[in-house]
């Protein structure tokens, strides 16, 4: 009989424990939700080419509450087409897709999880000047035993980093982070000190750090942000100085703003900038939605009847990815990040202008003549590399 007694108290337990389980981990799902399906739906199935189709996506997580804040990027033809948006509360993102070329079209859409808000800010002191060096200097505190630390910099022209008074090295580029990976040894429990000397020989100039603290409690990130101190000279005691006795340094921008974004292609705060330029491949990453497929027409256009008055448009074929790329607009171009050499590109504008009845257009790509007198005094620079050979 105490046999039997036990077995069944060992089974209500087992119940319970299973309960208990299930529960928790129901519990997990409704706090924690992954993205599980992306599925995309379209207005029509077939339309003229240089006509557009409106594309709807919707992001559900597995707990199936609506996936707010995800990046989502369409594409034609497994090629980046169109503005990338962002989804709304609902888990929605839409999209106009004008379709230059006749034949089948097989739109799908990658959508990536939202990054931290909260980002890191390009930082100086005071204005940019030619042949500059500045000091920036910031202290935090850490309560508890640090297991790892990780800072990621980049730099308008370059900076020397230091922690705690050792000195980790150089940032050189804007364009490519710098890691300084396993320094934990140098961090301290309680106040700590991240210093840089900042140096530009010209032009726009900008410091950009995220530091990356791990403890027994959790993550604690640390940004470049107006609360650093700097200085036009060397403090006492650099480079630990008292921040107190510093001034706030100047906030540039954002990093996912700015002159810069287009060509940081690494920064872990922000969406690749390659995954928003049309007509790059679709990559292995994201959540991929279901494929629709809008079969495109050839059409024809009339010949224009004679008149006396002609429309011309000034059309300016200098947007390129490394050049410019719409950084300071207000929105995102319709087809997206697009290249004026793209060749979809250049036949949607055409379809564009011949469908408002443009007669003819002046392109206009004299870019960076200003305070030059003649056209060869253009830095190599001005145009993208990927065009001297088109």
């Amino acid at each position: 009989m105490k046999c039997e007694a036990l077995l069944r108290l060992m089974r209500t337990c087992d119940l319970f424990l299973a309960v208990f389980l299930v529960s928790l981990w129901s519990f997990c799902l409704s706090r924690v939700g992954f993205a599980e399906t992306v599925v995309i739906g379209a207005d029509a199935d077939a339309l003229p080419m240089g006509h557009s189709v409106a594309l709807e996506a919707t992001v559900t997580l597995d707990n199936g509450a609506p996936g707010v804040g995800y990046v989502a990027l369409p594409y034609a033809n497994v090629r980046r087409w169109g503005s990338h948006e962002t989804t709304d509360g609902r888990g929605k993102a839409t999209f106009l897709l004008p379709l230059p070329n006749p034949g089948p079209v097989r739109l799908q859409v990658l959508a990536f999880p939202a990054k931290d808000s909260a980002v890191s800010e390009w930082i100086w002191v005071g204005p940019p000047k030619d042949n500059q060096t500045v000091y920036m200097a910031t202290q935090f505190s850490v309560d508890d035993t640090v297991r790892k630390t990780t800072l990621f910099a980049v730099s308008d022209d370059r900076s020397e980093v230091f922690l705690n008074g050792h000195r980790l090295g150089d940032a050189n580029s804007w364009q490519k982070t710098t890691v300084f990976a396993g320094i934990e040894g140098l961090m301290s429990k309680g106040v700590n000190t991240l210093a840089v000397i900042g140096s530009n020989s010209s032009g726009p100039a900008g410091f950009l750090s995220r530091l990356e603290v791990e403890t027994a409690k959790g993550v604690s990130v640390f940004r470049s942000n107006g609360s650093w101190k700097g200085w036009t000279e060397a403090p006492p005691a650099w480079p630990t100085p008292k921040c107190d006795e510093g001034s706030a340094v100047t906030v540039v921008g954002r990093a996912d703003q700015g002159v810069w974004a287009a060509t940081m292609s690494d920064w872990p705060e922000m969406q690749h900038f390659s995954d928003l330029l049309v007509g790059t491949v679709m990559p292995d990453r994201g959540i991929k939605s279901n494929t629709v497929s809008i079969k495109v027409s050839y059409r024809t256009f009339p010949t224009p009847e004679p008149s006396d008055r002609l429309v011309c448009i000034q059309w300016e074929p200098w947007f390129t990815p490394s050049n410019a790329y719409w950084q300071t607009a207000e929105a995102v171009p319709v087809v997206g990040y697009y290249d004026s050499y793209n060749r979809d590109v250049l036949r949607q504008h055409i379809l564009w202008f011949m469908d408002l009845g443009i007669d003819f257009i002046m392109p206009d790509w004299s870019n960076h003549i200003w305070g030059k007198q003649h056209w060869d005094e253009r830095p190599d620079s001005t145009n993208d590399s990927n065009l001297q050979s088109k």
